[in-house]
């Protein structure tokens, strides 16, 4: 497993030896009777870029993806945001590094926040069955 956080060198450092996850989605995806269809997840580091801009929270993006989870939409297509909020973090980086290769100054700080942002947003992942959704018709309403 190559750190697909580090561009400094040039050269990706070894993290691990081999690919590997968490027990926790093992557990939950071999339970034999009744245990999880899918699992969401994060790959590799997580960094603050998924919720924060700068100083400000962003947390659209995840009220939105539990939102349409539980209002029973398929894990894969209420995931979506995630890929969408990726593809805009990819543009804005490429508009950037289209910037530096014509020689206009571009602030390191800056392109490093994007690189990582981007690279963070691409990181999430469900292992098992896109295609589960909560069975919400069978849950009981909750009166208030």
């Amino acid at each position: 497993m190559m750190d697909t956080f580090s561009r400094g060198s040039g050269t990706p450092k070894m993290i691990a030896q081999r690919p590997m996850l968490a027990r926790l989605p093992q557990v939950l995806l071999s339970h034999r009777n009744g245990g999880a269809l899918a699992v969401l997840a994060h790959i590799d580091r997580a960094w603050a870029y998924s919720f924060r801009d700068g100083s400000n929270p962003q947390i659209q993006g995840f009220s939105d993806v539990i939102a349409r989870i539980m209002w029973g939409d398929r894990l894969g297509l209420a995931t979506d945001q995630f890929n969408m909020r990726w593809a805009s973090l990819s543009r804005g980086l490429a508009e950037t590094l289209d910037k530096a290769q014509s020689g206009l100054m571009v602030n390191p700080k800056i392109l490093a926040n994007q690189w990582v942002a981007r690279d963070d947003a691409r990181n999430y992942i469900v292992f098992g069955d896109p295609a589960v959704c909560l069975r919400v018709d069978d849950m009981p309403v909750i009166k208030q």
